[in-house]
């Protein structure tokens, strides 16, 4: 059977939110604490090497949220742009061979940032489980969220979701979320909670109070 169509919409000339999603094959185990950390250590290099930011993040155990924040405003440089690319791939030449205006659209496109995250993370799985085959159930979906208070909403939804799920009795306990990370001062990477309208403080009152 064909794999399903990405879902998204991208407006490249102007700052937008994000909430990427994607769920494992249906036929592979859920992800192992080893796993979640293996993903949560590939968004710590990726992330800054992207001309985005992400607002949060939740490694369930067969799907992964993530709300990103795109700032097309803040053009990268060749230089930087070219410097990122070269972290990013192991192959220098490879990368040279590209014009840095390729690289600069590239690194701010939503959709080449989670297919580099999701892969890389795929491909690792089938090795450390000695399987071939796609290791995501369909190609993730990622939904424009209308302005700032949609994408708070998204986020509360994303923190909140492994206490949903009965995965840990509150948010702050399930070690694989950004508000997690944020409350263990581990969150530098992530973008600051300004940018979400509220202090860290604030935000654990919002999820408390929409918990209950």
């Amino acid at each position: 059977m064909a794999r399903l169509a990405r879902t998204y919409i991208k407006f490249p000339s102007a700052t937008a939110h994000y909430h990427i999603f994607t769920h494992m094959a249906d036929e592979l185990p859920y992800l192992l604490p080893s796993e979640k950390e293996h993903f949560l250590r590939l968004l710590r290099r990726i992330v800054p090497l992207f001309n985005l930011s992400l607002l949060a993040y939740a490694i369930m155990g067969n799907h992964i949220h993530l709300v990103v924040r795109t700032h097309p405003e803040e053009a990268l440089s060749d230089q930087e742009a070219l410097r990122r690319a070269l972290a990013l791939y192991s192959n220098p030449a490879a990368v040279l061979s590209r014009p840095s205006s390729y690289w600069r659209s590239r690194l701010s496109d939503i959709s080449f940032f989670a297919k580099e995250v999701f892969q890389r993370f795929a491909q690792w799985r089938n090795l450390r489980l000695g399987r071939r085959g796609h290791g995501f159930r369909d190609r993730f979906a990622s939904v424009l969220l209308e302005g700032e208070r949609a994408a708070l909403a998204a986020c509360v939804y994303v923190d909140l979701n492994p206490a949903r799920a009965g995965l840990s009795p509150s948010a702050e306990r399930y070690r694989w979320t950004s508000y997690a990370a944020r409350l263990a001062g581990a969150g530098g990477w992530l973008s600051r909670m300004k940018d979400l309208g509220l202090s860290l403080a604030d935000y654990g009152q919002v999820l408390n109070a929409v918990g209950r």
